[in-house]
């Protein structure tokens, strides 16, 4: 549940802002309430900021995501075409990239399918991922977020497809 604090002095109801679905916020000040233009164009934002309508594209090919060593270099095998993900931590390198470029006997989960947010998205923009996993999550499918400097990646099992195609129409998204 979200709470958007609006002012002091206030009070906490219970506000429906999508058929089926609760969002508490907090009451308006006094002076807020007197000024309905005040009051709408709050509504508005709050609304607007809250309730993300994302376009995702799905992109080419199945994909998969491999583990190496944290202490491996970068095999060359992991750039090419589509997307693919680099990262390390201390104990791991991941890597996400196109299946078929991965080698026989490396650690790796297959039959992902690949969707890309169509932004770009303020650093600052809040709710944006939160609004297309929270339908998948909620539903009990699994995801993998990779984020980019201008957007993110959401991988969806391939056996998990058709029900998060369902799910994140339902909750408002498009898929190209």
């Amino acid at each position: 549940m979200t709470t958007a604090v609006l002012g002091t002095n206030s009070v906490a109801e219970p506000v429906s802002m999508l058929p089926g679905r609760q969002t508490k916020r907090t009451a308006w000040p006094k002076a807020a309430r007197q000024n309905s233009n005040v009051t709408a164009r709050a509504v508005f934002f709050f609304q607007e900021k809250m309730i993300n309508h994302v376009k995702l594209r799905v992109l080419n090919g199945s994909y998969a995501v491999s583990r190496l060593s944290g202490d491996e270099p970068i095999p060359a095998w992991a750039d090419g075409d589509g997307f693919v993900s680099i990262s390390r931590n201390g104990d791991e390198l991941s890597i996400v990239s196109l299946q078929e470029r991965v080698p026989t006997g490396v650690k790796a989960d297959l039959d992902w399918v690949c969707l890309k947010f169509l932004g770009p998205f303020a650093f600052g923009e809040t709710g944006v991922v939160l609004s297309v996993i929270k339908p998948l999550s909620e539903n009990g499918l699994g995801i993998f977020v990779v984020s980019t400097f201008d957007g993110d990646c959401l991988l969806l099992k391939l056996a998990d497809y058709d029900a998060a195609v369902t799910l994140l129409i339902a909750a408002g998204h498009s898929i190209q």
